[in-house]
């Protein structure tokens, strides 16, 4: 019988496509994937191998890539966004490492790591809302590592954020006309 379902993780070879070139197979954990336009199979089958190994790297927890943490920060710091929000990640990525002064490189973005810097926010005095604040920034930071395959695993899987228990204040009656 004829497995159901996706496909196994790894190499999946290459085929030749109508125009005559070749496309490289594989498949990771999003699922079968594919890129075409090599000139020779030895070209797609070498390609399709060195994307399946990452991809089965990954499902075993090996980072494919281990990236000093400083080039990790340049890298996400020079993605092209807005002046002020550069701004405010460059302050809230350079606290999270000045805090974390251990971590060297990206292998070390762990979830223990996140739950102790969520621990370090509380006991700064930090509100849950400026907690909050803080780390989606940090959680920018990871996920920008994550999608780069310079960590295993994503940190904030399955991490709770801080919610904020701020209602509001009224208005007082001269505020209004």
């Amino acid at each position: 019988m004829a497995d159901v379902g996706r496909p196994k993780i790894g190499w999946h070879g290459s085929r030749k496509r109508q125009n005559g070139r070749y496309q490289a197979r594989w498949c990771d954990t999003e699922g079968l994937k594919s890129e075409g336009g090599f000139i020779a199979k030895a070209q797609a089958d070498t390609y399709a191998l060195k994307m399946a190994n990452e991809a089965l790297n990954v499902k075993v927890g090996l980072a494919v890539f281990r990236k000093p943490i400083q080039e990790a920060r340049k890298a996400f710091l020079d993605r092209r966004t807005k002046e002020n929000t550069r701004a405010l990640n460059t302050r809230r990525v350079d606290e999270f490492l000045e805090t974390m002064a251990e971590v060297r490189d990206t292998s070390q973005l762990t979830r223990n790591l996140i739950d102790r810097y969520a621990i370090e926010l509380e006991k700064a005095g930090h509100n849950p809302g400026g907690q909050e604040h803080h780390l989606r920034i940090v959680r920018a930071f990871c996920r920008f590592c994550f999608d780069n395959k310079w960590i295993a695993e994503y940190p904030f899987k399955g991490f709770k954020m801080p919610k904020s228990d701020f209602v509001g204040r009224a208005l007082s009656g001269g505020g209004m006309g």
